[in-house]
């Protein structure tokens, strides 16, 4: 985790741990549909005042990077662009084998059911014998 972040985190659980006491200030034992809407309203009046931009956030610890390079004359690192193609080729190539193993066992549920189906009809065939020769 970044240093700029770490250090802009509160140290304490203090405002989550009252945000479960402030949900009751709106209602308890209420049905539920009561329940949900001001459950809703609490949620839109928590996030209005607690969402910040955290533009400005990346943008300072991005300029604070770039200030390090130039005071250390350090080479800018090469992307993991590669590596992530790659990664991408092997979570396709994973997909294709699931998708391939998919439609195997798609197949193998299919002829199953065929066979069951081809029972059932020599079945009804032999019923329908049956009853002709007993009449």
């Amino acid at each position: 985790m970044d240093h700029v972040i770490w250090n802009q985190t509160p140290n304490n659980t203090n405002a989550r741990e009252s945000a479960h006491a402030n949900v009751n200030r709106d209602g308890c034992n209420l049905s539920l549909l009561a329940g949900i809407i001001r459950g809703c309203d609490f949620d839109k009046r928590s996030w209005e005042n607690s969402y910040r931009n955290k533009s400005d956030l990346v943008k300072s610890i991005q300029a604070e990077r770039t200030e390090k390079r130039r005071k250390g004359k350090q080479p800018v690192l090469p992307s993991n662009k590669t590596k992530k193609k790659k990664n991408n080729s092997n979570e396709n190539d994973e997909n294709l084998q699931i998708d391939q193993q998919q439609n195997r066992v798609a197949l193998e549920k299919l002829n199953i059911q065929k066979q069951i189906n081809d029972e059932l009809e020599r079945k009804i065939t032999l019923l329908e014998k049956r009853k002709q020769l007993m009449n």
